[in-house]
């Protein structure tokens, strides 16, 4: 059974995406997802609480996160500038190349790359991170040739150095799997009048032990989470300027304008309106 998100980054012809993220950006707050891709993080500046598997890691200036494939993860950014790669790894297998064998262990998790890199613990690594973001900023003329060779210098660095280990559980571990399927229903009726039983009833748990678990997993309440995804489709509806402030809100399961402000105000820093029309200049 699939759990996965099935959004394709990139284009056909360079299946590399890149998002810098700010304060401005719909998902600066990085809502719990999973996909199949991997995905590269860069802190710039400030600090990034990020959530692998429910494990979190705070995250500095200078340090680089992995996520592998299937991963469940998120992040909560603290005044912070960070930046994601993200890449289909099965797009850098040839035909019959080298590259298959480890890239095949990769998608079926039975290898997984390490994870976290302190800033300057590896400034080789660094700089290949640092050249594919301003090859993919820059767009120069080559920069497709560029990106797609320095994302095999990165497979080719990360093997060479090791940095990499044997699953010893490669199977999805039975309280990942019901993350999953609670993240899913969410972001399936996040715009629906959305209790904390029926989410705790879709993966057969009480409310009061669903609650304990998916804080455990994930270090917010399932309301906290909710409540996150909705500003996030939010910002997302509002940054493309079609909508009011009243349609958004209600698009978004508020059914209060003044509780979405207030909210909107607490996780973006800034109002709905003067977000709207910052993303309209």
């Amino acid at each position: 059974m699939s759990f996965n998100e099935t959004k394709h980054h990139g284009t056909e012809s360079l299946p590399i995406e890149l998002y810098c993220v700010d304060i401005s950006h719909p998902k600066y707050e990085m809502a719990f997802h999973w996909h199949s891709a991997i995905e590269i993080i860069r802190v710039r500046s400030g600090r990034l609480d990020v959530t692998l598997n429910s494990r979190t890691t705070k995250a500095e200036a200078g340090d680089i996160l992995v996520v592998n494939s299937e991963t469940v993860h998120g992040a909560t950014p603290y005044d912070c500038v960070y930046d994601c790669i993200v890449f289909h790894p099965e797009e850098f297998i040839a035909d019959e190349n080298g590259c298959r064998p480890f890239i095949e262990q990769l998608l079926d998790s039975s290898v997984l790359l390490y994870d976290y890199f302190k800033a300057s613990s590896d400034t080789v690594l660094e700089g290949i991170i640092a050249e594919t973001v301003k090859a993919l900023q820059e767009r120069k003329q080559g920069y497709k040739f560029s990106a797609t060779g320095l994302i095999y210098c990165f497979f080719a660095h990360m093997i060479n150095n090791e940095y990499y280990a044997q699953n010893t559980r490669p199977t999805p571990e039975r309280d990942v799997i019901r993350l999953k399927i609670a993240l899913r229903y969410i972001r399936e009726k996040f715009d629906t009048d959305l209790k904390l039983s029926d989410i705790a009833e879709k993966v057969s748990m009480s409310p009061k032990y669903f609650c304990r678990f998916f804080k455990d997993m994930t270090g917010k309440t399932p309301i906290e989470y909710l409540l996150a995804y909705r500003i996030e489709r939010a910002a997302r509806r509002l940054a493309s300027g079609n909508e009011t402030i009243t349609e958004v809100s209600f698009a978004c399961g508020f059914s209060d304008l003044s509780y979405f402000t207030k909210m909107f105000k607490r996780y973006r820093g800034t109002t709905p309106s003067r977000f709207k029309r910052d993303h309209m200049e």
